[in-house]
């Protein structure tokens, strides 16, 4: 199986959306900032391998969650926003990273992730 056949779009939505409860139920600020860390860095990595499977011209198949839930294919890329899909989880991923110990009580990487899988979504709705 190649490696980049592997529905990478639909995992970086998962990361983020299975990441914002685990992170908001850890009270301790440090652990739920490492893990929001974690599911942040996981759902970038997805997308970017999302984009590199499109650029490279690896067929979407309908092997994936999508067609098992909604009968189609209702998240997909395409060549306006393959490249932007990394950049919105990039975008997720640097204020993350660069949140100082003195602003993380601040941070909420729970909402951070949820406005993640959001965006995520609505960056690759192929239908309105």
């Amino acid at each position: 199986m190649n490696l980049l056949a592997v529905p990478w779009l639909e995992l970086a939505i998962l990361a983020a959306l299975c990441g914002a409860p685990l992170a908001s139920r850890l009270r301790a600020p440090e652990r739920a900032y490492r893990w929001g860390l974690v599911f942040t860095g996981l759902s970038l990595a997805c997308a970017a391998l999302a984009w590199i499977g499109f650029a490279c011209g690896v067929p979407a198949h309908d092997c994936g969650a999508q067609s098992w839930l909604f009968g189609r294919q209702l998240f997909r890329l395409d060549n306006l926003n393959a490249p932007l899909v990394p950049l919105v989880a990039l975008l997720h991923f640097l204020p993350a990273l660069a949140t100082s110990r003195a602003y993380m009580r601040r941070f909420s990487t729970a909402w951070s992730l949820a406005a993640e899988a959001l965006q995520l979504l609505v960056f690759t709705c192929a239908e309105p």
